[in-house]
């Protein structure tokens, strides 16, 4: 099986001024090349930075820097809770949704794990 990397890192060399003092990416999008449950479970590094999901695997980041402070890379990592959403009972029926999605949280997790060792 192979994992996906669940890390992409935006490197901030493409600026354009906005105001005196201040810059913004160029190219303020960045594709997310992995998959996530919900858009709650991606961080943003440095933490500060503003951002939004134009869609499934795409964000714009909207935050401007002072020219003086700019980090040299906006990283979005991935990092799944693991919340089972369904507990089995013996004797109770067991339905097909509930064990995939119990799965592909184990799976999302485990890729997250492989991927920092």
């Amino acid at each position: 099986m192979t994992y996906q990397p669940v890390t992409v890192t935006a490197t901030l060399s493409n600026t354009v001024q906005t105001t005196p003092g201040y810059v913004k990416l160029s190219d303020d999008k960045v594709f997310i090349p992995f998959d996530y449950r919900k858009e709650e479970d991606i961080k943003v590094s440095p933490e500060t930075t503003s951002y939004r999901f134009v869609n499934a695997t795409t964000v714009e980041i909207l935050q401007e820097w002072e020219t003086n402070s700019l980090p040299q890379t906006v990283t979005f990592t991935r990092e799944t809770p693991i919340d089972l959403q369904a507990t089995f009972y013996p004797g109770s029926a067991i339905r097909a949704a509930d064990l995939n999605d119990n799965f592909r949280n184990i799976r999302l997790k485990l890729e997250e794990l492989d991927y920092a060792s």
